[in-house]
């Protein structure tokens, strides 16, 4: 990292401070740890960290000192700015803890405490229940000041943390070294002058954050979700620009469909999404689709490390290879094959999901029972194994196929077949070339099934014949493809049996114009008929 550290002139250009960088350094940890849910810049302290920790929240008020002193004392941290008012550095933090949330506290500072000072540079959950006993006793004799919560000196002293961050040189490297580390654990391996890229836009978010109208909460926040989307369009964006990456998934197409509507409920764990293909020149575009589908044939047949091997010279021979694979499993049908296809699109363009290999390929007795879609996707809450199922209904009466899903999602779940699922998916995943995530444990054959399901959600596909599409383009179809939306993902969550309450279902539903069409223009692409 020598090559990138010297920054000092570009950041004093553009005005970042101490503090700036502190602020940085907790939204790249923030990147890692979804404990932390969001830092503000700015708000009740300088720096706010909102924690979520096993179950228990509370908010961390961080001031953050650039003082140029030997070693901060007890004196420096008592001493008022006004004699009558509690304008000390240790009351002013205290007197930001006046919300509802457990408030913590943490003082930033380049150099190291005096030994008076000395325990609260030990963690909050690593101290002995005595080590702030002489501290928290001074600094009530010193003030009485209580915060708007109730909470006095004492409290302060057992909830404070005292961080010394060294030189800014110091922290500016470990900053630039921990966005290296987060790159290469996401597999792409940049150079010096894109880390410091990378680097000056997280300094430019937080130093926007910092300077809005405070008026204006939301711009002064950056969430850990809102965070990891930037981060990920980032890569991607430095990833298209260099081919050949390690990690073959992190590229997506373009999105093809539209996401017309959304619905999740607020008391389970449903979801239903409704999606798309939109007219062209009031044609459904049903040939178009199809070629859309057919491009991520190779995603769905190959292993990851083929994929990973391709290259613009190649990738033509890797496109036959993956239409031939398909075309073998054309006994299967070719309607199973265009859903299976579908599904995968959705999962890795709306979702951002990393497939693991295609299961369409394993034949055992164990497996007969499995599904053939199988995908990690990244979640702020924790990463999940999403497994697809699919369903293709025609006909005006979608009974039937609510409840030959339902029961099938219900069998699904019996737990030979979830150990099965687990050790299909352990034998076909290939960790190398996915980016980090935090489902190994629950995949561990040894592990209860009861960790494999928290992790899980089952994704349900069902691709149908639209009796608002079929009757052909109007200009308010989507308004009424809405309705038909709606009243289908309402009966199938309805329908659900009380054996799945607590599991996570996502259901997507593609309305076709015609079933029959888009199966002739998907076999025709493929090169099946």
């Amino acid at each position: 990292m020598s090559d990138i550290s010297n920054t000092g002139g570009v950041a004093a250009r553009r005005g970042f401070v101490f503090q700036d960088h502190v602020a940085a350094r907790y939204v790249l940890t923030m990147l890692e740890d979804r404990r932390i849910e969001q830092v503000e810049c700015e708000t009740s302290d300088d720096i706010v960290l909102r924690w979520a920790v096993d179950g228990n929240r509370h908010i961390e008020y961080v001031q953050v000192k650039s003082n140029d002193v030997d070693r901060w004392t007890l004196g420096l941290l008592t001493k008022r700015d006004i004699a009558a008012s509690p304008t000390s550095i240790v009351e002013k933090s205290l007197l930001c803890d006046k919300g509802p949330e457990v408030g913590r506290f943490r003082i930033v500072t380049r150099n190291g405490v005096h030994a008076i000072l000395a325990a609260l540079t030990v963690p909050v959950s690593k101290r002995g229940q005595n080590d702030l006993d002489d501290l928290a006793g001074r600094l009530m004799k010193k003030y009485a000041t209580v915060s708007g919560r109730g909470s006095d000196l004492e409290y302060w002293a057992r909830n404070a943390f005292w961080e010394a961050m060294s030189s800014e040189d110091d922290l500016r490297s470990k900053n630039l070294w921990q966005i290296s580390r987060l790159c290469d654990g996401d597999g792409c391996c940049l150079r010096p002058e894109q880390i410091l890229a990378i680097y000056r836009d997280i300094l430019e978010l937080v130093e926007r954050a910092a300077a809005a109208d405070r008026r204006v909460s939301a711009d002064k926040i950056l969430t850990r979700e809102r965070m990891r989307l930037w981060w990920r369009d980032r890569l991607h964006a430095l990833i298209a620009s260099r081919p050949g990456s390690a990690l073959p998934y992190r590229i997506t197409a373009p999105q093809f469909l539209v996401k017309l509507h959304e619905f999740t409920d607020p008391t389970r764990p449903r979801a239903t999404t409704g999606y798309d293909a939109e007219y062209e020149r009031k044609q459904w575009r049903s040939a178009q689709l199809a070629a859309h589908l057919v491009r991520w044939v190779p995603e769905l047949v190959l292993k990851a490390s083929e994929i990973a091997q391709t290259n613009h010279l190649t990738l033509a021979d890797r496109t036959g290879q993956g239409l031939r694979r398909l075309r073998e499993l054309r006994h299967r049908g070719v309607e199973r094959l265009l859903a299976e296809t579908l599904l995968h699109s959705i999962l890795r363009t709306f979702f951002d999901s990393e497939p693991i290999a295609c299961k369409l390929f394993y034949r055992t007795e164990a497996a007969s029972g499995v599904v053939n879609n199988a995908h990690i996707v990244q979640h702020h809450e924790g990463d999940q194994i999403w497994l697809g199922r699919t369903h293709v209904f025609r006909g005006p009466d979608p009974d039937a196929l609510i409840e030959a899903a339902c029961a099938e999602l219900e069998d699904a779940l019996a737990t030979p077949l979830l150990r099965a699922e687990r050790e299909i998916i352990l034998e076909l995943r290939q960790p190398e070339y996915l980016r980090r995530d935090d489902v190994e444990q629950a995949l561990e054959n040894g592990a209860p099934i009861d960790r494999f399901l928290r992790i899980l959600r089952f994704v349900i596909l069902v691709v149908y014949d639209s009796s608002v599409l079929g009757a052909g383009h109007c200009d308010d179809y989507r308004t009424r493809l809405v309705a038909e939306l709606t009243g289908h993902g309402n009966a199938y969550h309805a329908r659900l049996p009380s054996s799945v309450e607590e599991i996570q279902v996502h259901l997507l539903l593609v309305p076709v114009e015609s079933l029959d069409a888009l199966t002739r223009d998907f076999e025709a692409a493929a090169g099946m008929t």
